[in-house]
């Protein structure tokens, strides 16, 4: 897909001023990182990047400006309508979200109490995916301009469930999905919504879920034979770490009973 040099999405500035600012990655690690975790975007060259983010932090604000700016913010205006109304006026230059962030962050050191931007929605949301609701360590290195609990109240805002808030209803789906199961995890997984794999695992594993008692399918068999000679015939946490769904005393008993048959 062909680049455009002058079009650039809010996403791409973000994280582009994310990696460089907090993560110290070089324009070369910021073009592969895109290139690996968005394929639906554009390449560019790490020139590309450079050029761009120059262009994004040496934006200088007239009083004018700062002053239309402030009206915006404490009207609580979403970030796309204060670039749009920028854009409306003809003697100010055109802006971009990003732009509009880092003038709040050099104004007040942060962007805390501001509303989120769609880029930093979905940047939340990746981050969650990957550390399950830990959002004291999303804020402290992936996020480092908002708040704890402003990570945690925009999740919830998002849709999504705290691992420790499974409602009588999310308790009753997920135990009905189990009891029917036919060995599809995925049809697990997606019945109860705003609830990732890890959650649902970690729910299944550490609560007292009938799963412990149900009957075993040939494919769990099989992969439980893969895993033993890997991990050993005594790491029974680690193996269920691998088995979605199964606890560290189902493995254990499961382990000990083909031990038995001579089948393991």
């Amino acid at each position: 897909m062909a680049a455009n040099p002058f079009s650039y999405s809010e996403y791409e500035d973000y994280m582009l001023w994310q990696w460089r600012n907090h993560e110290n990655k070089s324009f070369e690690d910021c073009a592969s990182l895109f290139a690996s975790t968005e394929p639906s975007l554009p390449r560019r060259s790490p020139l590309d990047y450079q050029l761009r983010y120059q262009n994004l932090v040496s934006r200088v604000w007239t009083n004018e400006e700062d002053l239309q700016f402030q009206l915006y913010m404490s009207q609580r205006c979403p970030w796309k309508v204060i670039v749009d109304n920028f854009s409306n006026i003809d003697h100010f230059p055109p802006v971009t979200i990003l732009q509009c962030q880092l003038h709040v962050i050099a104004m007040c050191g942060s962007l805390a109490d501001c509303l989120f931007s769609e880029a930093e929605d979905k940047h939340l949301e990746n981050m969650n995916r990957k550390y399950n609701f830990d959002v004291t360590h999303i804020s402290n290195k992936k996020m480092i301009n908002r708040r704890p609990d402003e990570c945690h109240t925009r999740l919830r805002e998002l849709g999504w469930s705290d691992p420790a808030d499974w409602t009588v209803e999310d308790r009753e789906k997920l135990e009905s999905a189990l009891l029917q199961r036919t060995g599809d995890w995925n049809y697990v997984f997606a019945i109860v919504p705003c609830k990732t794999k890890q959650q649902i695992q970690q729910r299944i594993n550490f609560a007292r879920s009938p799963l412990a008692t149900l009957h075993w399918s040939l494919e769990e068999d099989q992969r439980l034979r893969k895993l033993v000679p890997v991990s050993g015939y005594t790491e029974y946490g680690e193996i269920a770490d691998r088995l979605p769904g199964r606890n560290h005393r189902s493995c254990e008993d499961r382990i000990r009973k083909l031990r038995r048959r001579g089948e393991l």
